[in-house]
């Protein structure tokens, strides 16, 4: 749901920039490009966030599991999760 908040926050912004300055296509084109550049480091904060406030638990592990991509919530059922928030933070 945050995601899509951000999506619309971030079109309206760029209606309200093309309204004050009368952007040409070429201009516009030009502000979406520049945006793709910041996008993925946003997404990567993101990520980060929820792992910290614990907000993404992830599946539980399988018995054979690399202990390096699991992490125990404590507050869920103490059993050892795949970390899915860091692996989408490396991932994307």
């Amino acid at each position: 749901m945050s995601f899509i908040g951000g999506i619309v926050g971030v079109v309206l912004a760029i209606l309200v920039l093309d309204k004050m300055f009368k952007l040409t296509r070429k201009e516009l084109a030009i502000v979406f490009d520049l945006l793709l550049v910041v996008v993925p480091v946003g997404i990567i904060l993101g990520r980060f966030g929820n792992f910290l406030n614990q907000e993404l638990y992830g599946i539980v592990a399988p018995s054979r599991r690399p202990e390096a991509l699991t992490y125990v919530y404590t507050t869920v059922d103490n059993l050892p999760r795949i970390n899915t928030n860091l692996l989408a933070l490396l991932f994307e």
